[in-house]
């Protein structure tokens, strides 16, 4: 019900939002196409942490070529520098879904550091199409934003690869120190307050960005995109790594071979789950539920993992936390094979494989691609296994070892 009812409450804001004019004196007036427009016609502090450098994606070219229900991943590219600038009397505006904007103090917006969903052409950023804007809320001091736009809400991915990691650009710029407020998308799940947590961000100083939407600083930091072009940066991986890595809560007789079980999610089940454990159970996997682990526990989980099996989601995020060589086979409805994890596991350097399923009914949109459930073909994923395991001594069902959590 509470799903539904936000949904509904954020439906009546877009259409208030685009047709009801009010405070259009917030509607920016117009924009800088580039952060080096800006900061080459401003006064503002500009920090370049990492230059530009070229980037080409180590995943399976079958994968990428099949990922046709995704935003486009470019094989190869130049990851732009990663950088912070701090905007005198700069603005926030989200709408908390599709786009978030940084505006300047010339009442502008700043392209490179404001997100439109979809597209990388400021032109097209969602604010330019809103009508009524609310009264921003003023936030005395330095200001840091790490909204992404959509998602970072509660996808699991998205707050840790693109939300997150800003804070290690915030940190390499010498800025950490001097910020009085970070606004957030939320930080009302569980692994969003463990890791604020374990990062050293005092509560009393975050701000909540997808319930308020409308900022205006005395200072507001901004950093450039973790995914400037869909590559995940190493930088960004290890950052995770050495942050949490040493703070990860011990599972005593940890599993060595791991399948990530999707029963606590409405979409991407697998439908023949119970035979896909069984065929697992023979080579000593342990099925797991990421929900039932604190974040802590998961990332120890992970770093202690030697072989994971899982359908794509957001749990395999935590592969960041895997040991060079890890195993990893990913399973994947035919019609929805985003390579996130593929790139993920290949910075880390993991044994990355996949299997596509093909079934029917065909999904024909992109929400269904996304939702459709996967039903694994079983020899084929007994293949894999094996092929991955070679030489690798199997594991009875006997020696699979139960979960216990210190």
């Amino acid at each position: 019900m509470s799903k539904l009812y936000t949904k509904v409450c954020r439906k009546l804001s877009r259409i208030i939002e685009h047709h009801i004019p009010y405070n259009q004196s917030y509607k920016p007036t117009g924009i800088y196409k580039t952060l080096s427009d800006y900061v080459n016609n401003s006064s503002a502090n500009h920090a370049e942490v990492y230059p530009p450098e070229k980037s080409i994606l180590k995943v399976p070219h079958e994968l990428l070529k099949n990922n046709k229900n995704h935003i486009f991943t470019p094989l190869k590219g130049v990851q732009p520098a990663a950088s912070v600038t701090a905007i005198n009397q700069g603005r926030l505006c989200t709408d908390g879904t599709h786009f978030a904007a940084v505006i300047s103090e010339d009442n502008k917006l700043i392209g490179d550091i404001s997100l439109q969903v979809g597209t990388t052409d400021p032109e097209k950023n969602g604010i330019f199409e809103q009508s009524y804007f609310t009264t921003p809320l003023g936030l005395k001091g330095n200001v840091f934003n790490m909204l992404i736009g959509g998602s970072g809400e509660n996808n699991y991915f998205h707050w840790m690869v693109d939300s997150l990691p800003r804070l290690h650009l915030l940190e390499k710029a010498g800025w950490l120190n001097k910020i009085d407020w970070f606004v957030v998308p939320t930080q009302s799940l569980p692994f969003q307050k463990d890791t604020l947590r374990l990062l050293g961000i005092n509560t009393t100083k975050i701000v909540e960005g997808h319930s308020i939407g409308h900022f205006q600083a005395d200072t507001l930091f901004a950093s450039t995109f973790v995914r400037n072009i869909e590559h995940i940066p190493s930088w960004a991986c290890q950052f995770l790594r050495d942050k949490f890595l040493p703070t990860a809560q011990k599972i005593i007789n940890s599993p060595k071979r791991i399948y990530i079980s999707r029963q606590d999610s409405d979409v991407r089940n697998v439908a023949n789950e119970p035979e896909v454990v069984e065929l697992l159970n023979k080579y000593g996997f342990q099925p797991v539920v990421l929900s039932d682990f604190t974040f802590s526990e998961q990332v120890a989980l992970f770093a202690s993992a030697e072989f994971v099996v899982s359908p794509h989601g957001a749990g395999l995020t935590n592969l960041v936390f895997c040991q060079k060589g890890t195993q990893v086979i990913e399973l994947f409805a035919q019609e929805y094979t985003p390579v996130l994890y593929a790139d993920l596991a290949s910075k880390v350097r993991l044994n990355y494989s996949y299997l596509q399923s093909y079934t029917h009914p065909v999904a024909q949109t992109l929400r269904e691609a996304m939702h459709k459930s996967i039903h694994v073909q079983l020899d084929k994923l007994k293949e894999l296994v094996e092929e991955s395991l070679i030489a690798e001594p199997q594991l009875s069902p006997d020696d699979v070892p139960s979960l216990k959590v210190v």
